[in-house]
């Protein structure tokens, strides 16, 4: 969503695109959690992890806008999901989160 820098774009447009794509960004794991994983909802629906997730678009998108291609906003996303899932205990608190939730569900009268 953002314009590529060779498009030459006011500061202000550029602006503009960057920040309706960090919003989207942010709002995309709250909808995924509502609809499509709901085994994620204490995680994606937790302020801190939405603010963090906001601060990663940010980051995403200074990145983009110094070297404008998707190679490098992808590896900088990648990373720091690898290691909050494999070092922070994310995947953890996602495999309890399904645990739980197949607890409940399959005991209800």
């Amino acid at each position: 969503m953002i314009p590529h820098p060779a498009e030459r774009v006011s500061s202000l447009v550029w602006m503009g695109w960057a920040s309706i794509s960090v919003v989207l960004f942010v709002v995309y794991h709250p909808i995924m959690a509502l609809t499509f994983y709901p085994e994620g909802k204490p995680t994606f629906l937790n302020p801190i992890f939405l603010v963090l997730t906001a601060l990663l678009g940010t980051i995403c998108v200074i990145a983009y806008g110094l070297s404008p291609t998707l190679g490098t906003v992808t590896l900088i996303h990648w990373v720091v999901v690898v290691i909050w899932l494999y070092h922070l205990g994310g995947e953890q608190r996602l495999s309890l989160n399904r645990r739980f939730r197949r607890r409940t569900t399959t005991h209800k009268i």
